[in-house]
């Protein structure tokens, strides 16, 4: 667990201190334990928990549809526009 706590920490570029470590890997095990829980339901139960639907609407892939004007290209309508700061 510490490893991963290391990695994700110095990929947010957070210098963690070493008496942060066990309150980090409490919080992530308890995490890890609801997903667990919630990864055990099974999707054809009746009345689905909330916890359940979100976990389905996660699950589900959408593929992106641009919307095309008329005289565009496939091209242009599949660049994706950039936010100007």
């Amino acid at each position: 667990m510490r490893d991963h706590i290391e990695k994700a920490a110095k990929l947010a570029r957070i210098a963690l201190k070493e008496e942060e470590f066990p309150a980090i890997e409490k919080a992530f095990a308890g995490l890890i334990a609801h997903f667990e829980r919630i990864g055990t339901v099974e999707v054809g139960e009746e009345n689905p928990r909330p916890s359940l639907l979100l976990r389905e609407d996660i699950l589900r892939q959408e593929v992106y549809q641009p919307e095309w004007e008329e005289g565009e290209t496939k091209d242009q309508a599949l660049v994706i526009p950039r936010v100007m700061d």
